[in-house]
């Protein structure tokens, strides 16, 4: 056992030092996402996503609204962490913002059509 060749005890204590600042030469930094890192606007992103999709279920106006917000929040906890933008947080905002603009869209043709429908009823009464 004593005749193992050990730095630490010879005096060269440069030689352990050297192979730490090698191996965290090349390591991620302490801030950068780690492999076994999860984004925390994750969960948010596809209740995002689901609650934007839900327009097809008939939440024409909250759906998009409920995915606007949510959306945005994810995309925000996401970089933040200092993980890239959250996908699905991006989708069910965009997703969002369209079907919202379209249910409103539709409600005010619907308006639109009704007034024009009393309108007429009401000609052809005479």
């Amino acid at each position: 056992m004593s005749d193992q060749y050990n730095p630490q005890q010879a005096g060269n204590s440069s030689y352990s030092n050297q192979n730490a600042s090698y191996s965290d030469q090349y390591s991620q930094p302490a801030g950068a996402p780690g492999a076994g890192q999860q984004d925390p606007g994750q969960t948010l992103g596809i209740i995002s996503l689901i609650a934007s999709l839900s327009t097809f279920i008939g939440f024409a106006v909250i759906g998009p609204i409920v995915g606007i917000i949510l959306g945005k929040m994810a995309r925000t906890k996401s970089r933040e962490a200092g993980l890239p933008d959250n996908t699905l947080g991006k989708w069910g905002f965009i997703l969002g913002i369209i079907f919202l603009i379209l249910g409103l869209l539709g409600i005010i043709l619907a308006i639109i059509l009704g007034v024009i429908a009393a309108g007429s009823a009401s000609y052809s009464s005479y």
